[in-house]
């Protein structure tokens, strides 16, 4: 990954921004502030790091704004390849559970009703850690609908049972 990454990006303004990164370094190891005059150097200081800041940012956006639409048209792309896969696997469910034989399971399931009540350990909406938290019985998350609902289990010896469910 290294080398192709090397290979792409812009090695003249890498080398300039190393450069001017070492420079700003050096001279903030350097500033003992000890009155209005030195407090003022690392004030501009300060400004002319924050312009190359930005500067390093749009440098960067150059190259990651082209792969995330990539990225984007790829998810995409396959998303509607997978779209009538999808449809079609969420028939049968439906058709083998209302049929009643066959082995089920409960499974948690949940959405997003009102952001603003969801607690801060869930901010970043995890589905993994949303999944873990139901799994361990937690039935209710503020600024989430959660619900069971049964899904057949599919594969495995014991998929067909006289009884219907197991769940």
């Amino acid at each position: 990954m290294d080398n192709l990454l090397l290979q792409t990006v812009d090695q003249k303004t890498d080398t300039e921004i190393a450069g001017q990164g070492q420079v700003f370094l050096e001279k903030a190891e350097a500033i003992t502030i000890v009155d209005d005059t030195t407090n003022a150097l690392a004030i501009a200081e300060l400004e002319e790091i924050a312009f190359a800041k930005k500067s390093v940012e749009m440098h960067r956006k150059r190259f990651t704004q082209p792969l995330f639409a990539l990225q984007k048209a790829f998810n995409k792309h396959f998303a509607d390849l997978s779209e009538s896969i999808i449809k079609a696997d969420e028939i049968l469910r439906t058709k083998v559970l209302q049929f009643g034989k066959c082995k089920t399971r409960t499974v948690s399931r949940y959405e997003i009703v009102d952001e603003t009540k969801v607690p801060s350990e869930y901010w970043e909406i995890s589905d993994c850690k949303i999944k873990a938290v139901l799994s361990a019985g937690i039935t209710e998350i503020p600024g989430l609908r959660i619900w069971k609902e049964k899904t057949p289990v599919i594969g495995g010896s014991n998929f067909f049972q006289s009884g219907g469910s197991n769940g």
